[in-house]
């Protein structure tokens, strides 16, 4: 687009542009909207290449974020962030509110708005796809999948904005065969290891021999015992 020189003609154009949510750039150059590229927004550099960093390129991804994501990602803390707020209101952007993201069990797992490696690993590792399936795990689980820490608490945030929490396993002094192993109260490391195995239920885990649990990564000899002795509490037992 030919650059606009006079200024009625620039505040003309601005005017049609924003029925239909476009933006000139600062120089009066071309229009920005949602598709536009983060670029068009003349961040400073560091700023710019974190956003690329965590799979965000357009403005309206940009947007779907909320303040306090943003913040947390790696090199950009609270003084980016403030900046980066001041360079989308220039074209009347701003970063989503948490109580603004909409989210349902339907809902897939990208409107989650977690980072690009969290959302690959629980679709191409764990076969997540949708809201749904994620509620049916614990909050052990999900925490121990989800590679970005910011997420961690970003995901627990974003389901209480929408009433919706992950499954919490009901604490009863009687256990039966099919309970999920976090009944068993073990320490997180010996839990998450498991868990790291694919053993989810007490069923599974009395399934196994010793050997079996000597093969999974990160358990010790200590910890078998403290398996053993936990499940012989509920008149379990490992297989022989």
């Amino acid at each position: 687009m030919r650059k606009l020189k006079r200024k009625k003609d620039i505040d003309l154009l601005k005017k049609l542009l924003s029925k239909k949510n476009l933006r000139l750039n600062e120089k009066g150059n071309y229009p920005i909207s949602f598709t536009s590229p983060i670029d068009d927004l003349e961040l400073p550099a560091i700023l710019f290449n974190s956003l690329l960093m965590e799979g965000i390129y357009t403005i309206g991804e940009l947007c779907g974020y909320p303040e306090n994501y943003i913040k947390s990602l790696r090199n950009i803390g609270n003084s980016l962030t403030k900046t980066l707020i001041l360079c989308l209101k220039k074209y009347d952007f701003k970063l989503i509110e948490y109580n603004e993201i909409k989210v349902t069990p339907t809902s897939c797992i990208e409107d989650l708005r977690l980072s690009k490696s969290s959302t690959y690993s629980l679709k191409n590792y764990y076969k997540i796809r949708n809201v749904a399936d994620i509620l049916t795990f614990s909050p052990c689980e999900v925490k121990f999948w989800l590679i970005d820490e910011n997420d961690k608490n970003h995901i627990h945030t974003i389901l209480s904005a929408n009433n919706l929490h992950l499954f919490d396993p009901i604490e009863k002094d009687f256990i039966n065969i099919d309970s999920r192993i976090e009944n068993l109260k073990l320490n997180q490391r010996i839990l998450s290891a498991l868990l790291f195995a694919k053993i989810k239920t007490i069923s599974q885990l009395c399934n196994l021999t010793r050997k079996d649990l000597q093969r999974i990564v990160g358990l010790n000899n200590n910890d078998i015992e403290k398996i053993i002795s936990i499940l012989k509490k509920h008149s379990f037992s490992l297989s022989n």
